[in-house]
């Protein structure tokens, strides 16, 4: 009777219904959470995945001799092997360890790399691309991604690169976009350097105009007098070629300075003091 005069308490079932309640709810949305972390772990692997192919074949097909773009896939395929499977050697030994793992298609792969490398006709394009594609077959396969080696259509391609580009990579597939993203680095600075010095070489030229546009002119009376002046107040007797020189250095000073202190886009800043300078010299 006393566990029935507990149970029959309106509290005491709100609480355990309550309580059973609670636990269907956590359950369900960790069976949810679970559910949606393996899926973002494989969407993780597939982008990465593409990633590190769309990288091999941009490096591989961007040589310009098919040779060297060999000994890139090379490279890669050996470091693939040896981190995957801790396979070691040549491709002739490459091809029986495969054989006896049942790796078909990578053994394929040995023999067509062994032929490119050792056959007296030269590879070309297409056939470089048929070894690419062999790898990638193999390496599709070996990750349990089954997945179509035909081109992606414009859209999808650009749309799986803005995906990719913020997929955290692995060991592997991290040194090789690294790589890209330090070319891509370099070719940017390399492209602002120019272009500060292409800026900077036209404002020379046009104060070069301006001083010998100057020095052609006639020399007043006025401008004797007040060279005159000039000197007397600055003491000695300056002509007027030394002092443009003056001023000119003093402005090639003036922009060294400013380019050590700040970056290549605060140099076109100094546009406006060169006018300043060339106003002083027109007055001078």
């Amino acid at each position: 009777m006393g566990w029935y005069s507990v149970f029959s308490d309106w509290r005491i079932k709100f609480l355990i219904i309550s309580i059973v309640v609670a636990a269907a709810i956590a359950t369900i949305l960790t069976y949810v959470e679970a559910r949606i972390r393996r899926k973002k772990e494989a969407f993780l692997e597939e982008e990465k995945r593409k990633f590190f192919i769309a990288n091999v074949k941009k490096k591989v097909l961007s040589q310009e001799d098919v040779l060297s773009g060999l000994d890139v896939l090379d490279s890669v395929s050996k470091k693939y092997f040896r981190e995957r499977f801790g396979l070691y050697g040549s491709y002739t030994d490459l091809v029986d360890e495969f054989e006896k793992k049942g790796k078909t298609i990578f053994a394929d792969f040995c023999r067509a790399m062994f032929h490119a490398y050792y056959s007296p006709k030269e590879l070309d394009r297409a056939e470089l691309k048929a070894v690419v594609s062999k790898f990638f077959k193999g390496y599709l396969e070996e990750e349990g991604v089954r997945e179509q080696l035909a081109k992606p259509k414009k859209g999808h391609e650009a749309e799986n690169n803005g995906k990719s580009s913020s997929v955290r990579s692995s060991t592997f597939v991290g040194k090789i976009s690294k790589k890209s993203n330090k070319s891509a680095r370099h070719k940017k600075v390399i492209k602002g350097a120019n272009s500060s010095k292409k800026k900077l070489n036209s404002s020379k030229e046009r104060l070069k105009i301006k001083d010998s546009k100057e020095t052609e002119k006639p020399k007043s009376k006025k401008a004797k007098k007040g060279r005159g002046i000039f000197d007397r107040i600055f003491g000695g007797r300056l002509s007027k070629e030394e002092r443009l020189r003056l001023e000119r250095k003093r402005w090639l000073d003036e922009l060294k300075r400013r380019r050590k202190q700040q970056n290549f886009s605060a140099i076109v800043g100094g546009e406006d003091w060169l006018k300043k300078i060339h106003k002083e010299i027109r007055i001078k």
